[in-house]
């Protein structure tokens, strides 16, 4: 009889005192991601683990997303051009769709009086000749790079971003296979208003989701048209960027292509980075010299 009692009390210490893994396992979330309004798919949407914040992904062309989570974890999701969502104890809800709501902005109202345009020309650092090298992005990386408006009594419109890319040549052992050979990246731009007390990047400006997929070659100029959105130059200045989705294949699980040109500089050029939706911070001083993405916009004035 006492051997059965201390038999039980040593069943009950083990179960206080071992865990129950059952909680902590981790599964696969798989869920499709589309407009609530038009029920069609949304690509390069973030989906951040914010129980674990090293934990996120995109989705793909067809909106589908996979993301390894635990029974109790949050997600975020975040789209340019749609409303933040955040769905609680994500795996107990056996998703198969979460519908986001489109962003509505309201455009400032402008009256042009003039029938003829204005002058047009660039700005940023796109276009120059100076020394450059280039760096690979990283997958879930936002990079802006601060450009200023020296004559805010001017009024302007961005018509134009622009990019000045590269592409980073891949050995044969990074690919697990012949058909894994990727020959075009996948990149979201980006427009960010600036804080009115410092430089520092305030709130997106581009009302839509622009995802551009580019061809992987030595050298070239993306150039994204944006002026049928009326985007008023702010007296502040703006940040123009990239974000970079992956590369190009079934499941943008690849990095660092397209590369972008960068040039040299002793004087700050303001550019920051974010991974994933989170908080900005500085990119920082490399070697005593600050390293400037060839990144700039076009404007038109009016």
């Amino acid at each position: 009889m006492r051997y059965i009692v201390l038999k039980q009390i040593l069943f009950f210490a083990f179960l206080i005192v071992v865990p129950d893994y059952g909680i902590c396992q981790s599964a696969t979330l798989t869920a499709k991601i589309i407009d609530q309004k038009t029920k069609q798919p949304i690509t390069g949407v973030i989906v951040l683990n914010l129980s674990n914040q090293k934990n996120a992904t995109y989705t793909d062309d067809e909106g589908i997303f996979h993301l390894l989570v635990t029974k109790n974890d949050s997600l975020k999701i975040i789209c340019v051009g749609y409303k933040d969502s955040v769905i609680k104890n994500s795996e107990t809800l056996n998703l198969s769709s979460i519908e986001l709501r489109a962003n509505f902005f309201l455009l400032d109202e402008v009256v042009i009086n003039s029938i003829s345009k204005g002058s047009s020309y660039s700005l940023g650092n796109t276009g120059k000749k100076d020394q450059y090298s280039y760096q690979g992005g990283t997958k879930g990386s936002v990079l802006l790079v601060f450009v200023p408006n020296v004559d805010s009594n001017t009024n302007k419109f961005i018509t134009k971003l622009k990019y000045e890319l590269m592409t980073i040549e891949r050995k044969k052992h990074d690919y697990k296979s012949e058909n894994e050979k990727i020959n075009k990246g996948v990149v979201r731009v980006r427009l960010y208003s600036s804080k009115d007390t410092s430089i520092f990047p305030k709130s997106e400006l581009l009302p839509e989701n622009i995802i551009q997929t580019i061809p992987l070659k030595d050298e070239q100029t993306l150039i994204v048209d944006i002026s049928k959105y009326k985007i008023n130059f702010p007296a502040n200045g703006v940040f123009v960027g990239l974000e970079w989705l992956g590369e190009k294949n079934n499941s943008y699980e690849i990095n660092l292509n397209p590369a972008f040109k960068t040039i040299k500089s002793k004087i700050d050029p303001f550019s920051f980075i974010s991974f994933y939706g989170k908080e900005f911070n500085n990119s920082g001083r490399i070697l005593n010299l600050y390293h400037s993405p060839m990144f700039g916009i076009e404007i038109e004035e009016y």
